[in-house]
């Protein structure tokens, strides 16, 4: 996948898609679903998967970027930095 070459719908199919290879190959791994979510611009969420864990379902929340920043990523709704 080139994301250069994609606009923003055809970035968040192709990240979509990713994810869901990703989770499918993680054998003991089952019930998850990945959706596109139709936001508004700048809202700022993309994807969301659902993730069964016992009895509880985790939620990843994906807003597709072009370019990765170390400072965009956030934990609990809280910007998340690795810097030291």
């Amino acid at each position: 996948m080139n994301p250069d070459s994609l606009d923003g719908a055809a970035l968040e199919k192709a990240l979509a898609s990713k994810l869901q290879q990703l989770l499918a190959g993680i054998s003991w791994l089952r019930g998850w679903r990945v959706k596109r979510v139709a936001s508004s611009a700048g809202a700022g969420l993309d994807l969301v998967a659902s993730i069964p864990v016992g009895d509880s379902v985790v939620t990843l929340n994906v807003d597709c970027k072009r370019e990765l920043l170390g400072s965009a990523f956030f934990l609990n709704g809280s910007q998340y930095s690795t810097a030291a």
